[in-house]
């Protein structure tokens, strides 16, 4: 071989390791915006479940309401459940 032609070959070799790690760039990229994405729609999720939730002074005025002892004690049963699953996750932040 002429030494051109290594040269040819050289700069051809080059140039397509550079085309390989930007396609390898490229995917990482598209990789982590997916990532991201999924995260980002589980955590809207999250929060709209949040939304959907009363509030904590709602239930309170509610356990004083006139009911039945039954549905009293069951709606007292919820809020400290509710309480106890709040400062749990308050915790583990």
């Amino acid at each position: 071989m002429s030494r051109r032609s290594e040269e040819r070959e050289l700069l051809e070799l080059k140039a397509n390791l550079a085309r390989l790690k930007i396609t390898a760039e490229q995917l990482k990229l598209r990789k982590a915006r997916a990532q991201q994405k999924h995260i980002d729609s589980k955590f809207n999720q999250f929060v709209s479940l949040a939304d959907g939730l009363p509030s904590s002074d709602l239930l309170w005025k509610s356990a004083f309401l006139p009911l039945r002892w039954k549905h009293r004690f069951m709606l007292g049963a919820g809020l400290v459940l509710w309480r106890l699953w709040n400062t749990e996750g308050r915790k583990r932040r």
